[in-house]
């Protein structure tokens, strides 16, 4: 997912690659290493507290190179290294669930041109539930560090790496694309969450949850991203009027803070009616449409009053070889700038087995992005992604896949459009290791239609540690 370039050097010359192997300036090093302290925590919390649990991991260790990882017109080629360490930690014993999940990934690359997405990147995530006959509670928390430029639309075309688990927050909205050309700033995000459920009869069930999330920016020299903090408190009720069918309310208020002095804070308040339908457990409906009313304050001017709709809707198919999942969502949360928006995103995948072997896979996702009111920190952001892949299991060692992939983005910096195709082998060397090969090719619809061909080798470890 990353790159560097070689340096420009006369004729027969040897690369000094002592001097060239870089993992990013010691600014952003020593910046990093509060964050990789409160990743490696997490991992040595799941160890101490694993006792006669299960303790799982994987190690890997890739060599890339690429001719040009970011896509910038005229620029070089060049190659790097990229170590992922992951544990994940589960305890389902008893009425109780735990689990944790912590990774951390450092990346070094030849040449200082790519400094600003080498480093050491930690991630960890986590929940505790508390299971009764009547009621629930449930804590979650996630925290990650990495480059904004990892959600530039060029990245985002780069195909996830096999088998390696996400350890981020999934219920974070997925990144489509940003306009981000060799930026330097890292975004940190941490929240925590708590949610309560309550069996008031057999029909009827009251919920409750609250949760805070906190974005924060790193080496953001040109300024162009605002820290921010939101608060988020909901209730609702639901009632199961057949074996079928349920419906029920929800309200709940959304208090976000920018730390920008001209952006405006604002409270959120919204009421849904929501109405679900399950044929089976692999088989259901839900869709929620409601009001929503923001005061925004504050950034030196006028207090305002705007209305909104609160909307969501899911549904899920899973039959047989095939399985489809669909989301919709409108709410209100801050922009990367600071800005309070309105945000409405959407998301589908599909996946279709074709024999015992073989399978394909398609998904597709898209947002757009609306300061609220009188905003002067940007216009519109839209982005929008598309996917679709074919995999074989060639024998019980050997897999191969391919795919293709689109993305655009447009926003403050201007417009980008760009496609990939990708290819790919795994070969599974003893039981626990394995060995990857992959190939992309990425194009830019823009000035210069800059190209990269990137090439990978990949050793992969994966262990149990307990029991």
């Amino acid at each position: 997912m990353m790159s560097s370039r070689f340096p420009a050097r006369s004729a027969g010359a040897r690369p000094d690659l002592g001097s060239e192997f870089r993992a990013g300036s010691a600014r952003r090093r020593a910046r990093l290493a509060a964050g990789a302290a409160a990743g490696a925590a997490g991992l040595l919390a799941a160890a101490a507290y694993a006792g006669d649990r299960v303790l799982t991991g994987s190690i890997s260790e890739r060599v890339v190179g690429d001719t040009n990882f970011q896509l910038d017109p005229g620029a070089d080629g060049g190659f790097g290294s990229e170590t992922s360490v992951n544990l994940a930690y589960a305890d389902r014993a008893g009425a109780d669930t735990l689990s944790l999940r912590g990774g951390l990934r450092y990346a070094a690359y030849t040449g200082d041109v790519n400094d600003n997405i080498a480093g050491l990147f930690p991630s960890v995530s986590g929940s505790w539930q508390r299971l009764r006959s009547d009621r629930s509670l449930t804590l979650n928390f996630s925290g990650s560090v990495r480059p904004v430029e990892f959600d530039s639309t060029s990245f985002v075309l780069l195909p996830g790496d096999p088998g390696d688990p996400d350890v981020e927050d999934p219920d974070v909205e997925p990144v489509v694309g940003l306009v981000n050309r060799n930026d330097d700033t890292l975004r940190g995000a941490f929240s925590i969450g708590a949610a309560y459920s309550y069996q008031v009869t057999p029909n009827e069930t009251l919920d409750f949850n609250t949760s805070a999330q906190r974005v924060d920016f790193l080496d953001d020299t040109g300024g162009r991203f605002s820290p921010s903090t939101t608060l988020d408190f909901g209730a609702g009720w639901s009632r199961n009027v057949s074996s079928s069918w349920n419906g029920g309310i929800s309200t709940g208020v959304t208090v976000i803070k920018t730390d920008e002095s001209n952006e405006r804070d604002s409270v959120s308040l919204f009421i849904a009616p929501s109405i679900g339908y399950a044929r089976t457990p692999n088989q259901t409906f839900n869709a929620s449409l409601g009001p929503s009313v923001n005061f925004l304050s504050g950034g030196g001017r006028s207090s305002e009053v705007t209305p909104g709709i609160r909307a969501s809707l899911g549904a899920q198919y899973v039959t047989g070889p095939a399985s489809f999942r669909l989301s919709l969502s409108n709410s209100t949360r801050p922009s990367d700038d600071g800005v309070t928006s309105n945000v409405t995103s959407f998301g589908a995948a599909f996946t279709r087995r074709i024999d015992a072997t073989q399978s394909l896979n398609a998904s597709a996702a898209a947002s757009l992005q609306t300061p609220l009111g009188d905003s002067t920190g940007g216009d519109d952001i839209t982005r929008y992604s598309v996917k679709g892949g074919y995999s074989i299991e060639v024998n019980s060692l050997t897999s191969a896949r391919a795919g293709l992939a689109a993305a655009y983005t447009e926003d403050r910096g201007g417009s980008e459009t760009a496609y990939s195709a990708n290819a790919g082998l795994s070969y599974r060397l003893t039981e626990q290791t394995s060995a990857d090969f992959g190939y992309v090719f990425r194009i830019e619809d823009g000035d210069g239609q800059p190209t990269s061909h990137r090439v990978s080798v990949t050793l992969r470890r994966d262990f149990s540690l307990l029991p």
